[in-house]
């Protein structure tokens, strides 16, 4: 089921509080730097009457043709705060957007770091207990949307993320910093704003004074030196001790201002290019020979390299640590850290357009990581020349693994891509990871001594020899598939085995990985181990309709149990439900054996076009179930993600698997979905058959002047009486004619007639009614047009004219979507060069121009002139089709009656804000408001005595799939959340729809109360 927040209604008696923000410290606005233009922020603790107003700095993305910024990541930003807490304190943290737009939507990553999120009067509100570094996704931009690549090949605008620029924010809540400099300390040299400070002098500490600074690329650091930038400077330059090993003890650059890389270029790009043993002049903190030396705190943005670096071998005992750091990078080569032998990396935030970190030093905890492009959060390629102590990786979370490469090295969580060499992996240690992304892009595994999509010995780059062994995953929570389908891998290679890893408790998408299989592995992976808690798998997850179409349930969902195993009465003392089922419909359980139940459902759901389809069926195993009598302890007791496919109203449907076609042998075959016509009955060489599933019409053994042949279908069906329907055609393969003139043609048209066809458009009649036509272009491209034509009249409604003949010819799916009053819109699926989606009105001719009451289904091909050619050449056109198939969208619902009623607006989205409101179309339908009047939200009324409070809202008589919930709870910090918890409820009178529910609660023994109100819809 779908939540969706319409309002938040805080309605308080009395509240007694620490004093005011006590444990809660705001830095000043920075001099003469302007603050973010998109969002802005106001801190204190709960309880507390006044908001502290912290700084929001901004970093950018840029133009990707200078400094190799990332042409995708252009005008992208982050939004970013600084500000103090101490623990235990509850801080309350309200972001608005700048210009005053409302915020819909707000969800905070990672989420275990907050108490409660909430969004009220268009801001969002978000409670913490603790420090914590984090960002709240606005509006779905990020959690909503594929932000990079979208299909899994291809380099057409269609296969990557073409929206608006992504606007995000991040909260960096940190503990209070010890030992800041004081400004009277005659061993602090106070640098004001537009000075660049000696590199030496008396100075113990150079303080960075509020404002803006730049010290330029390399100014050098040294032993012994601390360099404090507070939360309101901002210096722009690049650290090193100038590669002198003997010159890196000690050092501590600190405090909660930001580093900038901004004004420095990347290194090819600077004036002359720099070699590239001069690159570390361009990382923003680069410490050769780092021993007792630490960086805390800062915010490190838009490194033009990489960007933190404090070089050493292991040395437990002269420590460098990195803690509370904060990385934004924008460009190539823009990693995050490389803690090499001797580094700590603790609580720090790392967003990077390229790699987050390298598995090194001395651990890696309570870190968050995002990468956006290309990069991985834990680069892998370290095994092999590391210490042998130890390493271990844990508490860490992933909120978005992003990336715009498929086939190459970078882009997944834990990565070791062809690079580096020798033995190694068991000092190697990863636990207590969370991968959140509900929308990653690549897999989180890419153990990879080689490439899998190249052979050996032709790998790109390949990993020096020495077998990788004994790493050890444990406690990995993986939200999601890579949504272009990227497997999980494990690949080795001749020189470099990978073996004897151990997987504890590691599942992905809420499925444990309890076996080989579960990866795309080689020959060269062996002895791997799994383990895990007792288990439930679920397949299949959806079940469907039958072909009747009558609402019954075909089919069942088997639950095997591995681990443990079920109780003789599992199912008749009813220790396993099921809720959320659609009404009509009776769920049937069935203990099958000690390890399997069956779910299937009798009777005939009362709805069931497919927009009733579910994915919300909900099972739940009681204790009881379980001969370990703990159903806490089975991985997935409780799986809320099991489907109902409900079928369209299908008119027409052939998937060429009866075999009917291959017995054709006259012009009328009554056979299968088509009747078959060639163009006479003398031609040679013109075959229509199936084969494997497919429908294939065959011109390679013609050889007269310009053959063709069709299949028309049996039936008709009436479409000037429908008000919308959808074709649906899966093409196997299409191998070209000739020439451009010579099309495969799907066509709807008025009768059974056929006739040759010729793609020329403006000199030669298209076919009569509705046709998607493929016609030759040149020898790299064809073109594809949508055509009308009414015997008269034809109207090119869209052409394309650089489509590739290679990416045809292995198959595509093309639909179109007809509407009598919207027009038509074209979805292309398999082809890289077809764009995905491209839609458009009606043009001269109308809907009754185009179909009629008997329309029926044509395929066509036809090739080019064949005889007398020097040098002969024979038919090589070849159209394979899988399946054809015209249905009805699912039916109207009062949702869509509702819509209707606001003239043309587009109101098609329920969770969309048609008027900017603050108040989704779905939670304004179901509140009596008006969507498109920004002042009408609906009707909710709040009002309080010492003796009640009352909500009152407007509620939905007509559509019972709308579910109202009334939540409450005496605080936003700690407590129990009540659930429709009202002491009395009246119901007023049914008007124009809608009555009126007023909520009444309680108010005895109660301080205050927060009550919140979601609509939400089955």
């Amino acid at each position: 089921m779908k939540k969706r927040t319409a309002a938040l209604f805080l309605l308080m008696i009395s509240l007694s509080a620490r004093a005011e923000n006590e444990g809660v410290h705001v830095y000043d606005p920075v001099p003469g730097l302007a603050a973010s233009e998109f969002y802005s922020f106001k801190v204190r603790t709960v309880g507390s009457t006044t908001w502290l107003d912290p700084f929001a700095f901004i970093t950018r993305g840029k133009d990707g043709t200078d400094s190799r910024y990332y042409d995708h990541l252009k005008d992208w930003s982050n939004t970013y705060i600084n500000f103090e807490m101490s623990n235990a304190v509850p801080v309350e943290i309200e972001i608005s957007k700048v210009g005053g737009a409302p915020i819909t939507n707000a969800v905070p990553h990672p989420a275990h770091k907050v108490n409660s999120c909430a969004v009220v009067a268009g801001k969002a509100y978000v409670v913490i207990d603790d420090p914590a570094l984090f960002t709240v996704d606005i509006d779905g931009q990020m959690d909503e949307q594929d932000t990079a690549r979208t299909k899994l090949d291809g380099w057409g605008n269609d296969s990557f993320y073409d929206g608006p620029p992504i606007h995000t924010l991040t909260v960096f809540a940190n503990p209070f910093l010890q030992n800041k400099p004081d400004t009277n300390d005659p061993n602090v040299f106070l640098v004001q704003p537009g000075v660049v400070p000696a590199g030496t002098g008396t100075w113990n500490t150079l303080y960075f004074l509020p404002g803006v600074h730049d010290i330029g690329r390399s100014f050098r650091v040294h032993e012994y030196k601390n360099y404090y930038i507070p939360g309101d400077a901002v210096v722009h330059g690049t650290f090193n001790n100038n590669k002198e090993w003997g010159d890196g003890n000690d050092i501590r650059i600190f405090g909660h201002g930001t580093l900038s890389g901004e004004r420095i270029p990347h290194p090819d790009d600077d004036t002359p290019p720099a070699p590239n043993e001069d690159d570390w002049l361009y990382k923003p903190i680069d410490i050769q020979g780092a021993r007792d030396t630490s960086v805390e705190g800062i915010t490190i943005a838009d490194s033009a390299m990489h960007s933190l670096m404090l070089v050493n071998s292991y040395q437990p005992d002269k420590p460098t640590d990195i803690r509370w750091v904060k990385i934004f990078t924008w460009r190539a080569n823009g990693d995050g850290i490389n803690p090499f032998g001797n580094g700590l990396i603790e609580d720090c935030f790392i967003r990077t357009a390229d790699d987050c970190t390298y598995v090194n030093g001395r651990g890696i905890r309570r870190c968050v990581f995002w990468t956006d492009v290309n990069g991985s959060a834990f680069t892998m390629s370290p095994i092999g020349n590391t210490h042998t102590n130890l390493i271990v990786v844990e508490d860490c979370d992933i909120i978005y693994n992003r990336s715009i490469f498929y086939n190459n090295q970078g882009g997944r969580v834990f990565n070791l891509r062809g690079a580096g060499n020798g033995a190694g992996g068991a000092n190697f240690v990863f636990r207590n990871i969370r991968v959140s992304d509900p929308r990653p892009t690549r897999s989180a595994f890419g153990v990879q001594a080689a490439a899998p999509w190249q052979k050996a010995p032709d790998y790109e780059q390949v990993r020096g020899a020495g077998d990788i062994s004994g790493i050890l995953f444990q406690n990995i929570e993986i939200a999601a598939h890579s949504i272009i389908g990227d497997p999980e891998t494990l690949w080795g290679n001749t020189n470099t085995w990978l073996r004897n890893f151990t997987f504890d408790t590691v599942t992905v998408a809420g499925e444990l990985i309890d076996d080989l299989n579960d990866f795309n592995h080689n020959e060269y992976v062996t002895n791997m181990v799994f383990l895990g808690p007792p288990y439930l798998s679920y397949a299949p997850t959806v079940l469907k309709e039958g072909a009747g179409n009558d609402g019954h349930v075909v089919g069942a969902v088997g639950i095997t149990l591995t681990n443990d195993t079920f109780t003789a009465d599992v199912v008749s003392a009813g220790h396993v439900t099921v809720s959320n089922v659609p009404p009509g419909l009776t769920p049937v359980f069935a203990r099958g054996s000690d390890t399997q139940v069956m779910l299937s459902f009798s009777g005939s759901a009362l709805n069931h076009a497919s927009g009733d389809s579910m994915a919300d069926l909900s099972i739940a195993f009681s204790d009881g179930a379980f001969a370990s009598g703990d159903a806490s302890g089975i991985l997935k007791s409780t799986n809320s993600a099991l489907g109902i496919s409900f079928l369209d109203q299908v008119l027409f449907l052939d998937t060429f698997e009866d075999g009917n076609i291959a017995t054709a042998t006259t012009l009328g075959d009554i056979n299968g979905g088509f009747d078959i016509y060639k163009v006479n009955d003398t031609d040679a060489g013109l075959q229509i058959y199936e084969t494997s599933g497919n429908g294939v019409l065959d011109l390679t053994g013609a050889a007269t002047n310009f053959p063709w042949m069709a299949m028309m279908s049996k039936g008709s069906f009436d479409g000037v009486d429908l008000d919308c329907f959808e074709l649906t055609v899966e093409v196997a393969g299409l191998e070209e004619a000739w020439w451009y003139l010579r099309p495969f043609t799907i066509n709807l048209r008025p009768n059974a007639a056929v006739n040759a066809q010729t793609y020329n458009p403006g000199a030669t009649a298209p076919p009569l009614g509705l046709s998607l036509m493929v016609g030759n272009q040149d020898t790299e491209n064809c073109r594809v047009a949508l055509v009308a034509y009414d015997g008269t009249t034809a109207n090119w409604l869209w052409e394309d004219l650089d489509v590739m003949h290679k990416e045809l010819a292995d198959g595509f799916t093309a639909t179109i979507t007809v509407n009598r009053t919207n027009g038509w819109q074209l979805a292309f699926s398999g082809a890289a060069s077809l764009p995905a989606s491209i839609s458009n009105t009606w043009s001269t001719l109308g809907w009754t121009d185009i179909f009629n009451g008997t329309t029926y289904v044509q395929c066509y091909l036809r090739e080019d002139g064949l005889s007398g050619q020097v040098p002969p050449r024979p038919g090589r056109a070849k159209a394979e089709i899988s399946s054809i198939e015209i249905k009805i969208p699912g039916g109207t619902t009062a949702y869509d009656i509702w819509t209707a009623l606001w003239g043309e607006v587009d109101l098609s989205d329920p969770s969309a804000d048609y008027d900017h409101d603050g108040a989704s179309n779905l939670d304004e339908y179901a509140l009596n408001g008006n969507p498109t009047n920004p002042a009408d939200r609906g009707l909710i009324e709040i009002s309080a005595d010492p003796s009640w409070f009352t909500m009152v809202h407007a509620s939905n008589t007509v559509d019972s799939s709308l579910i109202y919930r009334l939540l409450d709870r005496t605080n936003l910090v700690s407590g129990a959340v009540n659930t429709n918890g009202w002491s009395s409820q009246t119901i007023g009178p049914v008007v124009d729809d809608y009555s009126t529910v007023s909520n009444h609660y309680s108010a005895t023994g109660k301080d205050g109360l927060f009550i919140q109100l979601q609509v939400g819809q089955e």
